[in-house]
């Protein structure tokens, strides 16, 4: 994560977990909250609770939980780098791709051949 800390944090910045949560649940205001049944488990009550401002979910049916990243990463079945790309797509944030790896030289025998 270290080559991507700061696009993570402009990706949360840009986006909004209320925002992309409600294209998968209906999501109810209830105070500070944002409520829902929640998208992980069959549910028909909303146990599923959104913090807008402090970025971060919670089932209190089936204890799911995290931030932005977690959420959209779990509805989707996406690993972290596939879901880190995705969201930094969608956000507009440029990633760090790192130095690219080139393939070594083809070695030679000291004879003029290749090994």
């Amino acid at each position: 994560m270290g080559r991507n800390a700061s696009a993570i944090q402009e990706i949360k910045a840009r986006l909004n977990l209320v925002d992309i949560a409600r294209r998968y649940v209906d999501l109810k205001r209830n105070g500070p909250r944002w409520v829902a049944p929640c998208p992980f488990h069959q549910e028909t009550k909303p146990s599923f609770s959104i913090n807008e401002e402090e970025g971060f979910f919670y089932c209190f049916g089936c204890q799911a939980s995290g931030d932005l990243f977690d959420f959209y990463g779990q509805i989707n079945g996406l690993d972290f780098r596939e879901t880190l790309e995705q969201l930094a797509e969608e956000a507009g944030v440029t990633l760090d791709r790192g130095p690219q790896r080139q393939a070594p030289p083809a070695r030679r025998c000291p004879s003029g051949g290749s090994f």
